[in-house]
């Protein structure tokens, strides 16, 4: 066994975990529609809306009527062509998540190349199973979003400076690392820090000469503008800004709801708040994204971070101890990765307290990778090779039971209440469709479903794929006459039970956007309640009671 398993052995146990990867993954293409609709993010169908536009030569917009750049432009390049092969909404998405499923497998197989070369064999092999059946690394990898191509372009740099970069790079080296980080940084713009960290980290390297500082930054800096300049050139002519409308969208949500609770950011009030967010909050949604997950609940999650910490606090001890100098040399050439990842963290916990658990993509590649280092290198101090290779073995088998388990297909697909109401959407977008003139315009919030499904013209009134002419309507209170201006035919609404016989109380302050959103969106429908005739009203569950989704004709310009 320990000759089979030997250095040569790597292809096979790649193609193994690939293929775990893509056998727990593509069987979510023969889920129904609804399903699928109902565990995706809205946003994603803001990309295949874009895309769709894209492919049909129609240019950068969600609504066929306003421009935008609210998106990250790598994840749109690489799905527009599959728009070239279908005009089938529901067939389009499967084919985009058959190609998430690909690019996942890509991930599966650098993170093996990268735990190899940080822990040896038996350690790569773990990581990448457990990476390719965990549940949450399912969710991401197949939630239509461009997270599932972020991190395959940070595993790509990642395994390019272990295996490439350490520890004498050619000079060829860094230009194709300076590549590798403007396709990152395409992929999600928060990697431009990462380049910006990976100069910054050569500069400090006092070991080497100045000269060959300033040419290896030289080298990975004008690959990287090559490719990421024109885009954002693009962004500042077209739009005026540099950076992307729904990031700046998102910051004034944050400045008039959460933040605006504040008198002032250094604050005490504030203080305590974000250090409650960074230390209570953000933690808990990191291990739970990260490994409880995968391990189920109850007692087994505390079992297994207690072992992980106690690995980690003997490694960490016996570290300054040991003689392992390859260990150290190669975790000295990914400096700039935990200062990354720290740099993420505090910037969305001080400035978004609203976010998402795929924002920390660059902290869930972190703390896998260290934690693959300390459990590598206990496993090669304390195991002999066939006692190490049966631990591993034990572990991946009790992690694919735990993913065959929790598979929505052999649970068959539930639908969960909590997300019931996204199923309601997605059949009001098919009633739009049915019962809406070809030419309509309708305007709506949360937009992405209702413009992919119903393929009519559809105004994203959150702004976050539009542009600032709707942020200016927005900061102005002017939404009402937005919509005029706009000879908009319908608007879909689900914030208020009834906007046009209760005037709506005004209140900005809000952890949460919708909260920040909806004082506006009621006021604007208030203000214009003669223009409205209310048409349908589709109820989130069978509580007649509960919110809607009301669905309006303007009746009058």
């Amino acid at each position: 066994m320990t000759k089979f398993l030997s250095h040569r052995s790597h292809r096979w146990l790649i193609a193994v975990a690939v293929l775990a990867a893509i056998a727990v993954r593509l069987p979510y293409l023969w889920l129904s529609t609804e399903y699928l609709v109902s565990r995706m993010p809205d946003d994603a169908f803001y990309y295949f809306t874009i895309t769709r536009h894209l492919a049909r030569g129609q240019g950068s917009t969600f609504d066929g009527l306003n421009l935008t750049n609210g998106y990250h432009p790598l994840w749109a390049i690489v799905q527009t062509p599959v728009h070239w092969l279908t005009a089938d909404p529901p067939t389009a998405l499967r084919l985009i998540l058959a190609l998430a499923t690909l690019i996942s497998a890509v991930t599966v197989a650098l993170l093996f190349l990268s735990v190899k070369a940080l822990a040896g064999q038996r350690t790569a092999f773990l990581v990448a199973v457990v990476w390719a059946l965990h549940p949450s690394m399912q969710h991401t990898d197949l939630s239509g979003m461009e997270t599932v191509l972020y991190g395959a372009m940070l595993a790509a740099t990642f395994c390019f400076c272990v295996t490439r970069c350490c520890p004498a790079p050619p000079p060829s080296a860094w230009v194709k690392l300076g590549v590798l980080l403007g396709f990152t940084a395409l992929a999600r713009w928060d990697s431009l820090f990462l380049a910006g960290l990976m100069g910054v980290w050569l500069l400090c390297q006092r070991q080497r000469p100045l000269r060959d500082r300033l040419q290896a930054v030289v080298r990975i800096g004008v690959p990287f503008a090559l490719i990421v300049l024109p885009v954002l050139l693009w962004n500042k002519l077209t739009f005026g800004h540099f950076t992307p409308i729904s990031g700046r969208v998102k910051l004034w949500y944050q400045q008039v709801g959460y933040l605006s609770q504040f008198d002032s950011l250094i604050s005490l009030e504030y203080l305590r708040a974000a250090t409650h967010t960074m230390f209570v909050t953000r933690p808990k949604m990191l291990l739970r994204d990260t490994v409880l997950s995968a391990w189920g609940r109850g007692k087994e999650p505390i079992i297994a971070l207690t072992a992980l910490a106690l690995l980690m606090t003997v490694f960490l001890w016996r570290r300054n101890r040991s003689h392992d100098k390859h260990l150290r040399e190669k975790l000295k050439c990914l400096d700039p990765y935990p200062a990354f990842a720290a740099f993420i963290y505090t910037y969305y916990t001080l400035c978004f307290h609203h976010m998402y658990s795929y924002y920390m993509l660059p902290i869930t590649f972190c703390l896998w990778l260290m934690g693959a280092a300390c459990i590598g290198s206990l496993l090669e101090r304390w195991l002999s090779p066939r006692w190490s290779w049966g631990v591993v073995a034990v572990i991946s088998l009790f992690t694919l039971q735990r993913a065959v388990s929790h598979h929505p297909l052999w649970r068959g697909a539930p639908l969960v209440r909590s997300v019931q109401w996204k199923v309601k959407r997605y059949r009001l977008a098919l009633w739009l469709k049915q019962h809406t003139e070809p030419d309509a315009i309708i305007a709506a919030w949360n937009a992405g479903v209702f413009g992919y499904f119903s393929e009519r013209r559809v105004i994203n009134l959150d702004g976050l794929v539009n542009n600032d002419e709707l942020l200016d309507a927005l900061k102005s209170r002017r939404l009402g006459d937005y919509l005029r201006e706009k000879r908009v035919d319908y608007v879909v609404d689900y914030f208020l039970r009834d906007h046009t016989r209760t005037r709506p109380h005004l209140t900005m302050h809000s952890e949460n956007w919708y909260d920040v959103v909806e004082p506006i969106a009621a006021e604007a429908l208030w203000a214009n309640r003669r223009y409205l005739k209310l048409l349908r009203r589709v109820p989130f569950d069978e509580n007649k009671r509960g919110r809607a989704f009301y669905v309006y004709k303007m009746v009058k310009r």
